[in-house]
């Protein structure tokens, strides 16, 4: 699967290579549905290889691939998905 990366996807000081560690061995993953200014994201959740948990958020590209926007520490806002839910 190709990963391409915004420039936000690294505004909080999270790698390329953390992000896609996340992204390999997310613990648990959630859709967030499209609006009509917003497209489908995924928000995965999990540990990078330092164990720090992360969140990761990515659009689906048209051709097997991820295009992440967003990566930072987990927040409460994602946390549910961290605990309650496994792969």
């Amino acid at each position: 699967m190709e990963l391409r990366f915004t420039r936000s996807a690294t505004k909080h000081r999270i790698s390329h290579g953390r992000s896609a560690h996340v992204i390999e061995h997310y613990r648990a993953v959630g859709l967030v549905a499209a609006t009509a200014t917003e497209p489908e994201r995924f928000v995965f959740v999990g540990d990078d290889a330092g164990g720090v948990a992360l969140e990761v958020i990515a659009i689906p590209l048209a051709v097997d691939g991820l295009l992440v926007i967003h990566a930072m520490r987990l927040r409460p806002k994602y946390s549910h998905l961290y605990e309650g839910e496994t792969r």
